[in-house]
């Protein structure tokens, strides 16, 4: 995107806007293939192992399970109102309001802005399978508080770069805070997953995890 802008040609944001387009377009036509996909979930039967008197179990019955019973399931909802908030607060402003601060209220261009997600992601490359051994065996609510911490840190530094806009300084903090950024999702990407599996039944596991996603 960086090597494509040039905020002196709108024609250069129309071809960035084009190719994006073109990219979800692209992926919708995978999805309209999967046309066998995400049907309704029968649960296996179950029975009452006790039964009347002498008349042995009763008959098993199979039902149908959806979206109720996900829902139903409270433990799982706080788990969602809380990534609805941290995404809504982290993730969704890292992709849209942080380039805005950055090139409006920082004061740099986008060719620097690159430099940012460009740290961001190696970050995320370097850090991912590290991150991960080291999760392994500890507290997964302690992590996700870890996460949302280091985001938070991410927008203080962030803000920080305003006050001081179109210097070296500024770079220096919107780079650092968007390496914090990504050691803050490389200890969600992981945890979160593995928690709505946990709650989940096997049985509607997929519905889990598209409520999540």
């Amino acid at each position: 995107s960086a090597a494509i802008v040039d905020t002196d040609r709108a024609s250069t944001f129309e071809l960035l806007y084009l190719v994006s387009g073109l990219a979800f377009g692209a992926r919708v036509v995978v999805q309209l293939t999967l046309r066998k996909v995400g049907g309704p979930v029968t649960l296996p039967a179950s029975s009452d192992p006790a039964g009347p008197a002498g008349a042995g179990p009763l008959p098993q019955v199979e039902r149908q399970a959806g979206y109720r019973e996900v829902f139903a399931d409270r433990a799982f909802v706080r788990l969602l109102l809380l990534g609805l908030v941290a995404i809504t607060c982290g993730y969704a402003q890292f992709e849209a309001g942080f380039t805005a601060f950055a090139t409006q209220q920082a004061d740099i261009s986008p060719r620097t802005l690159a430099l940012t997600f460009a740290a961001n992601t190696a970050v995320i490359v370097a850090a991912q399978m590290l991150v991960v051994k080291r999760l392994h065996g500890r507290s997964r609510t302690a992590a996700v508080a870890l996460a949302t911490v280091a985001w938070a840190v991410s927008w203080l530094l962030t803000g920080a770069a305003g006050l001081d806009p179109g210097t070296s300084l500024a770079v220096s903090l919107l780079v650092l805070s968007t390496v914090v950024f990504a050691l803050g999702e490389t200890i969600w990407a992981p945890i979160i997953p593995a928690l709505v599996n946990d709650m989940a039944p096997a049985e509607i596991c997929g519905r889990y995890n598209a409520a999540h996603a």
